[in-house]
């Protein structure tokens, strides 16, 4: 996936489908017009709330190398054998993530843990320190 990812970066001549010069295939969607990956373990639909230019980083005048654009998502496909039983939660080991980490380098995240949450009422009763900090707030 990430050698047809990567091929969409091409700089081909004008009306070239990046489509056709990745191999990937198109999914329609449903909430939005562009087309989605159909072989993309998860999409996400959405819409565009908020964009701001990061304006100490521009490289021309009117031109910035680093934004950060805020999006609604408007509908989630995830492909049904990397979904649990309940549709909650998505596997990771189907979804294999993939982070940019900067140029030309790129991160997967090969393993993954749970830690659970505490409760207050569970943990300070074991905790002089915690319990200390509810006295001083009555």
């Amino acid at each position: 996936m990430m050698e047809a990812v990567s091929a969409t970066s091409l700089d081909p001549p004008h009306g070239v489908s990046e489509w056709a010069i990745s191999g990937l295939h198109e999914a329609p969607a449903t909430t939005v017009r562009p087309s989605r990956v159909h072989e993309s373990v998860l999409s996400v639909e959405g819409r565009v709330v908020d964009a701001k230019e990061l304006g100490g980083h521009a490289t021309k005048p009117g031109m910035s190398a680093a934004g950060v654009v805020l999006i609604q998502a408007t509908r989630f496909w995830v492909r049904d054998d990397a979904a649990n039983d309940d549709a909650s939660h998505v596997a990771l080991d189907k979804l294999r993530p993939v982070a940019q980490l900067g140029g030309m380098s790129y991160g997967r995240i090969t393993s993954t843990f749970e830690l659970p949450r505490k409760r207050w009422a569970d943990e300070k009763a074991n905790s002089a320190l915690l319990s200390s900090l509810e006295s001083h707030q009555e």
